[in-house]
């Protein structure tokens, strides 16, 4: 059993993406795979493929990278194959960069990714750049157990709170809202015939960070980003890095 930190934060996380996910998806389910194979999708990584002859489903994966808010739409029917998502870095988790969270064209619509042992780490320096990242689609399942974990833990704060009005005032914390959408969750599972509510998010095995017109990372003549540290610090091997060292770092160079 997970500790009470690990299940709080679960659930919450699950409370955000979930219904995200049921309220955007009756308005872009009808038109999504017309658009995406229409305009592309996401040029921003650069390896659009011709996808004259690609079924739809092919067309997404080689449309090079689609955005946050078609991910929270397809993500069920990409489950195991490999996506790129472009969007902004809204945060990096601080406790090894392990954990990312991507935001769409709305703030209130955002994915999170997590970095595969092979990958290695995010760095907090990404937070605000547009980035796309690739890897696999995964699942995450909250069952009924998780629920009831969850429903335990916010009925014990309650209790234990010497002054439960005082206590939510001052952690913005409203346990009796949080009860409510326990509640949903128990009819949801009951319901949908699976036994579980689904969450889905990227195991990441690769990303970048690209360049816009508003957006140069670092010195003018740097490349993009990516998994692996460039060992040529901002610019080109032939030109002179930068000179702050913060900026040299945040460019993946090493000191």
């Amino acid at each position: 059993m997970e500790n009470r930190h690990a299940v709080c934060m679960k659930a919450t996380f699950f409370l955000l993406m979930h219904f995200k996910i049921k309220l955007i998806y009756p308005i872009m389910k009808k038109t999504l795979f017309i658009l995406m194979v229409a305009v592309g999708l996401g040029s921003c990584c650069n390896n659009t493929k011709n996808t004259s002859t690609a079924t739809v489903t092919d067309s997404i994966s080689a449309a090079g990278a689609i955005s946050v808010d078609s991910f929270l739409v397809v993500a069920p029917e990409f489950l195991g194959k490999e996506l790129t998502v472009s969007g902004t870095v809204d945060h990096v988790c601080k406790h090894g960069g392990k954990r990312v969270k991507l935001m769409g064209e709305s703030p209130s619509n955002f994915i999170h990714g997590e970095a595969t042992e092979g990958m290695g780490a995010f760095n907090a320096e990404m937070e605000g750049s547009t980035v796309c990242l690739t890897g696999m689609v995964a699942e995450s399942k909250m069952d009924l157990a998780y629920v009831e974990e969850y429903e335990k833990s916010v009925k014990e704060a309650m209790e234990s709170s010497k002054s439960e009005a005082e206590m939510e005032h001052a952690k913005g914390i409203d346990h009796h809202a949080q009860l409510e959408q326990i509640a949903k969750w128990k009819e949801e599972i009951a319901s949908n015939g699976k036994g579980y509510i689904s969450n889905y998010y990227l195991e990441v095995s690769k990303f970048n960070v690209c360049k816009t017109d508003s957006q140069k990372p670092c010195c003018s003549h740097a490349k993009a980003d990516s998994a692996i540290a460039v060992s040529v610090p901002c610019g080109k091997a032939d030109e002179t890095p930068c000179g702050d060292k913060k900026e040299h770092e945040g460019c993946g160079g090493k000191n």
